[in-house]
């Protein structure tokens, strides 16, 4: 579950990320920790990533791979050069 920080009614948590980000989840997760995921990433208007056929614990191991589509994005992310 993500938490947000709300001032006056304003979500300051996201309004503060200046660096970027890829929400990242399995696809073997729970349709709830799936929607939250969804919902962070579309209220920082960041790309979104499924790990296929992988669950909670499986999906972080894939950037030990740098040839793995998540590990990809994380070193896009590091050098801003597309793979």
């Amino acid at each position: 579950m993500w938490v947000f920080q709300y001032i006056d009614g304003q979500d300051t948590t996201t309004d503060r990320m200046r660096c970027p980000v890829t929400v990242a989840w399995a696809q073997r997760e729970s349709a709830e920790f799936a929607r939250q995921s969804r919902e962070f990433a579309e209220k920082l208007r960041a790309p979104m990533h499924i790990g296929n056929g992988v669950n909670h614990f499986e999906v972080i191991e894939t950037l030990a791979d740098a040839r793995s589509p998540l590990a990809r994005l994380a070193l896009e992310m590091i050098d801003n050069q597309p793979r």
